[in-house]
């Protein structure tokens, strides 16, 4: 298990080990966004597989940018802020469960 050695957004982070794979910009002036797309695009399964829970099939998509972080660092920024607010409202319908 890693230390904390700064801010993460997933509570599980630690329990994760790092992936330390990157992938670098094949020429200067190439589109990143562009390129990282591409990747995603053509992702395996089995890249993901692991973060798919074959009985809800449910995927943890925390789990899974959190781990692919350093491969789709465009797709891990715009996750972390599309995903901020989802820990606080996680449960608000168990919290308020009113029947309207």
């Amino acid at each position: 298990m890693k230390s904390n050695t700064g801010a993460k957004l997933f509570r599980g982070s630690l329990l994760c080990p790092e992936d330390t794979e990157t992938v670098e910009p094949e020429a200067v002036g190439s589109d990143e966004a562009a390129e990282e797309i591409e990747r995603w695009a053509s992702l395996p399964r089995e890249a993901y597989s692991e973060f798919l829970d074959e009985k809800t099939a449910l995927l943890n998509e925390f789990a899974m940018m959190w781990r692919m972080r350093n491969k789709f660092p465009i797709h891990y920024i715009v996750f972390k802020q599309i995903a901020c607010h989802l820990p606080h409202e996680a449960f608000v319908e168990q919290e308020c469960n009113c029947p309207y």
